[in-house]
Order: C-alpha cells, then sequence, then structure tokens
C-alpha cells in the first residue's frame, strides 16, 4: 500500500527513527564492551553560502513554479561546513504520547567529518563519524572507537549520513501531491534569512480535515525548519542556531575512549 501521508511528517518519521536506532546502537554498544583527522575532498560551503535573501513572500497557486522553486533548495546541503543547532518540539501521536523524547540536536560538518550531539529525555548520545574512526558516546563517561570498516560503525554511519543529505530532503518534496496551494514567505530563522513553502490541503488522508506541510531553506539550501500539523499529529523541527565557527578538536571523542579493536586482542594466543 502506497504511503500517502505528508511529506514532512514521513522525514520526521525518518529523523526519529535513525536518532531511535542511534540510540540501539549505543546499548548494542555498550554491551559488547561489558563483555580525528580531516577528511579531503571538494571544497565544502561555508555558511555564508547558506546566507539566504529576500525571498519572495506571498501566496503560491499550487502550480509548478513554488514547488519547482522549493526543490532548487536541496542541492547544497551536503557540502555545508558548519554547526547547527535543532530544537525538536511536539512529537506526538493521538493521544499525546512522545515518540522519542528527543528534545534537541546538534549536527557538525566539516571537510568529511561530522558530529551529532542528540539530546533526550533519558541520555545524551554523540555520534562522531570521520575518514578513519568512527565513535559513539552515550552516558556523559566514555566513547566506543569503531574502525572505519566497522560493519556496526558502518550501519550507524548510513544512517546519520542520510538523514539531512540533499537527496533525502529532495524525495520528499518530490512527493508532495501536484495542485496543492503554496504560501511562500521570508523569515529570518537562526540568524539566518529564510524561504518558507507551506503546502496546505489533504496530506494524510488518515487524518479529519486538511494539514500542512513546511519546509524552511536558506538560499544555500540548509534546512532551517520542517513542519508538520495535522488534527492528531504535529511536529517542528527548527534551527535555533547556525554557525560557521567549526574546530577540528570538535571531532575529538570528548570522553576517555574504549578501542573495540584493542579489545578483541584479548581473545587472541
Amino acid at each position: 500500500m502506497t504511503d500517502r501521508r505528508s511529506p514532512a511528517w514521513r522525514l520526521l518519521i525518518l529523523i526519529i527513527g535513525a536518532i531511535a536506532l542511534l540510540g540501539l546502537v549505543a546499548a548494542a554498544a555498550c554491551n559488547d564492551d561489558d563483555g580525528g583527522d580531516d577528511g579531503s575532498g571538494d571544497p565544502a560551503a561555508t555558511m555564508d553560502d547558506f546566507d539566504g535573501g529576500e525571498g519572495d513572500d506571498g501566496n503560491g497557486d499550487g502550480g509548478g513554479d513554488s514547488l519547482a522553486e522549493l526543490a532548487a533548495f536541496g542541492g547544497d546541503y551536503d557540502s555545508y561546513t558548519g554547526k547547527v543547532t535543532y530544537d525538536i518540539t511536539d512529537f506526538s501521536t493521538g493521544d499525546g504520547a512522545g515518540l522519542t523524547g528527543v528534545t534537541s540536536m546538534t549536527i557538525y560538518q566539516k571537510n568529511g567529518s561530522s558530529r551529532l550531539d542528540i539530546s533526550n529525555s533519558d541520555d545524551d548520545i554523540i555520534f562522531i563519524s570521520t575518514p578513519d574512526a568512527s565513535y559513539l558516546c552515550s552516558g556523559g563517561s566514555d566513547c566506543l572507537k569503531y574502525a572505519a570498516d566497522d560493519e556496526l560503525a558502518g550501519a550507524a554511519v548510513s544512517i546519520f549520513s542520510g538523514l539531512f543529505s540533499a537527496d533525502s530532503i529532495n524525495r520528499s518534496i518530490d512527493d508532495i501531491p501536484a495542485g496543492l496551494d503554496f504560501d511562500v514567505t521570508s523569515e529570518t530563522i537562526a540568524g539566518l534569512d529564510a524561504t518558507c513553502f507551506k503546502a496546505t490541503g489533504d496530506l494524510d488522508p488518515g487524518q479529519a480535515g486538511d494539514e500542512s506541510s513546511e519546509f524552511c531553506f536558506s538560499d544555500g539550501g540548509l534546512l532551517l525548519r520542517l513542519a508538520f500539523e495535522g488534527a492528531d499529529q504535529s511536529s517542528i523541527f527548527e534551527a535555533t542556531s547556525a554557525s560557521e565557527d567549526v574546530l577540528d578538536s570538535d571531532f575529538d571523542p570528548p570522553y576517555p575512549v574504549i578501542d573495540l579493536g584493542d579489545l578483541g586482542d584479548i581473545f587472541q594466543p
């Protein structure tokens, strides 16, 4: 059966699902325990590249122009250098129960290295990915180090890198039904000029009445807000701060490191 839920809502579900899976990876790593350098590649965009312009105020007609403009914003997301903090609010089901308890997350990215800090009601999790190794830190006490070719770390890297890729964002945009009304507005979010596209209509046949999905981007394609509003479900994922001040040391593990590769030597004769 085709999933006809709101594109914004499905992307939000992907985000929180991946966060939850990262939590499971952290738990599995801790159970196993009981038993970096800059990358290279194409020149990265800086936060200056994401400082948007005025945008176009007004209402779209539901035709191709607003949708095409929205789709054009996602292309440079993968290459930015910066640190962005997002607040996550009102993830809820019909009975008001929170889905993950996640309240905020911060993404660091620079020269092929990435870091994700997650805060939730139970614990804080830090995931660091560099070209040489990956680190998973939980509980504020230690960090587990995985080799770059470790299968468990590789799965987490795939989840992490897929969360906020231009491809995943644009796939969600492509799923917006044709013929919807768009409001296109300009706002300032996290100190950056943002262009916001809000689609309203029958986005989720499983809910009564109309729903709305909103995507807000800076000019360079940095996602600044993702929101869904419906009768039974609502959520907001919004940037609260953005900076290009990312240090190489931000990708160093903040706590003592337990190298899982070294643990394997225990079982060697």
